[in-house]
C-alpha cells in the first residue's frame, strides 16, 4: 500500500466527473470495487482543502461519524475542484 497526497488542477477539475475517475487515470489503476456506483464504500479518501460539496447519501450510509468529522469522503462520490488536496491510499 503507498499512500499518496493528490492536489487537483484546473484541467483535472474540468476533466473527471469523480476524485475516482482522477486517481484511475493518473495511476492506471483500479480503484473501485462496486464500479463507482458508491455501493461499496471501499474508496475512502481524506479531503484535506477545498471539501465543500454536502455528503451523499452513499457516503452517509458508509461512513462513521468519525469519518465524517475527519473530512473522510468516498472519492467515486465526491467531484474533483481546483485546490482540492486529497490523501489516499493505494495498491499498486
Amino acid at each position: 500500500m503507498v499512500k499518496m497526497k493528490l492536489v487537483v488542477g484546473k484541467t483535472e477539475e474540468k476533466k473527471y466527473a469523480s476524485v475516482m475517475d482522477m486517481i484511475q487515470d493518473r495511476f492506471d489503476h483500479s480503484y473501485s470495487f462496486c464500479g463507482g456506483q458508491g455501493s461499496c464504500g471501499k474508496c475512502k479518501v481524506a479531503v484535506e482543502k477545498k471539501n465543500d460539496q454536502p455528503l451523499t447519501s452513499s457516503e452517509i450510509e458508509h461512513l462513521t461519524e468519525k469519518e465524517i468529522q475527519k473530512q473522510i469522503r468516498l472519492a467515486c462520490r465526491i467531484k474533483p475542484v481546483a485546490g482540492m488536496m486529497i490523501d489516499c491510499d493505494l495498491c499498486l
